[in-house]
C-alpha cells in the first residue's frame, strides 16, 4: 500500500531525510509502519529504517531486494553484510552496480523470489530494521569497474561494523 503521510525531517544541502507512514497491510499483526529514508550528499548508499507497531509484539522478519535483470552479475557476502549486482546500462552507457548493506548478523537467508535477489533479515527486538542501499556507476569517476564497487562496498560495511564515537569531555 502507499504511504498515507509524510515529513520532511532535514532538507539541507548535505543531507535529505524524511519519514512515511504506511498504513497496516496482509499481515495481521502489522498496525502501521513508519519508515525513515535518509540521503546523504556524496553517498552512493541510503540509510532506510522502519519502525513496525505490532498487535501483540513479536519480530519482525523483513526482506530487501534488487530486480534481477539478464547479464547482470550477482555477489553475495553475506558474513560481510552485502548483497550487490553490477550490470551494463542500456544504449553502451558503461556498467552500474546495486547493493543492499546490512548488518551481517540479522541476515537469514538470501534467495530468489519473483524476479529479484532478496536479502531476509531479522529486525532487533526492540530496534528498527535497518539497511543502506543505492548505487554505482563506472562512468561516474568513483568506479572504474566491479573491483571497486566491491571494495567501496566492503569499506561501507566496515564503517556499519566499527563507527565513529565521539565522547565530549568537560573541563
Amino acid at each position: 500500500k502507499n504511504f498515507r503521510a509524510s515529513r520532511v525531517l532535514a532538507n539541507g544541502p548535505l543531507r535529505v531525510e524524511f519519514e512515511l507512514d504506511y498504513p497496516a497491510w496482509d499481515a495481521p499483526e502489522v498496525r502501521s509502519e513508519t519508515k525513515r529514508v535518509t540521503l546523504d550528499a556524496g553517498r552512493h548508499l541510503s540509510r532506510f529504517e522502519s519502525r513496525y507497531d505490532l498487535a501483540g509484539g513479536g519480530e519482525i522478519i523483513f526482506a530487501v531486494g534488487i530486480k534481477k535483470q539478464p547479464g547482470a552479475s550477482l555477489r553475495v557476502e553475506r558474513g560481510r553484510g552485502w548483497l550487490r549486482t553490477w550490470e551494463p546500462a542500456k544504449d553502451g552507457a558503461g556498467h552500474y552496480g546495486c547493493a543492499i548493506v546490512l548488518d551481517p548478523a540479522a541476515i537469514l537467508d538470501v534467495t530468489e523470489a519473483d524476479g529479484n535477489y532478496l536479502v531476509v533479515a531479522r529486525a532487533p527486538k526492540d530496534g528498527p530494521a535497518v539497511y543502506h542501499a543505492g548505487f554505482g556507476w563506472d562512468r561516474s569517476g568513483d568506479f572504474a569497474g566491479v573491483e571497486d564497487w566491491d571494495r567501496a562496498l566492503d569499506e561501507w560495511a566496515q564503517r556499519l561494523r566499527a563507527p565513529l564515537v565521539v565522547e565530549v569531555k568537560g573541563p
